[in-house]
């Protein structure tokens, strides 16, 4: 294996990735190494260190789209286990594009997981980016270790999906808290 150096963010600290070959991603027993994912940004720059750091671990099957009307059209045309949004400097379109996919009449379009990549600066545009739908949420500047943690996350999140007039996405309700009765049951039967 080579090893790859990976400049994130203004500081230009190195993060030391190790570059699996196709041929040596075959050997590797991760289920993300046989997803499909589907990469969206405006920027060149967020698009490359997003995919370096994917073919990092072994995960080669990345379809790029470079607008948000490209992928759209992409999400009906193929299969994608998991999209990764980079809202960028357009946070506007951003929403729009998650609203659509979860309004999306194709239930394989509409309940897929979504990572949204952003800035942490405007708090509002990242609850709204949550309350449209967005699985995921991860603020910029991230490492590594932190998307590939945030994907995993997602993928293993099997929350219900919720359609109501207000909200269409994912439960974002705590899955590991038990209710517990401390009392006698009051309710008739």
């Amino acid at each position: 294996m080579e090893r790859n150096e990976l400049k994130i963010g203004w500081r230009q600290a190195r993060v030391e990735l190790q570059k699996l070959s196709r041929s040596e991603s075959d050997g590797v027993k991760d289920g993300l190494v046989d997803m499909t994912f589907c990469l969206i940004s405006e920027n060149p720059f967020a698009c490359r260190s997003i995919k370096q750091i994917l073919q990092s671990v072994g995960i080669w099957s990345v379809a790029e789209q470079r607008s948000f009307r490209d992928a759209a059209t992409a999400l009906e045309e193929r299969k994608f286990d998991l999209v990764i949004l980079d809202s960028g400097e357009d946070t506007a379109a951003a929403l729009e594009f998650v609203r659509g996919v979860r309004g999306n009449g194709d239930a394989r379009v509409s309940r897929l997981p979504i990572v949204a990549v952003t800035d942490g600066a405007d708090l509002k545009a990242v609850k709204r980016i949550r309350d449209y739908g967005a699985n995921a949420i991860l603020l910029r500047p991230f490492s590594p270790n932190g998307l590939l943690s945030r994907i995993r996350k997602t993928l293993a999140r099997t929350n219900s999906f919720i359609r109501s007039k207000a909200y269409v996405g994912p439960c974002r309700r705590n899955q590991n808290r038990k209710l517990v009765s401390i009392g006698k049951e009051r309710r008739a039967a």
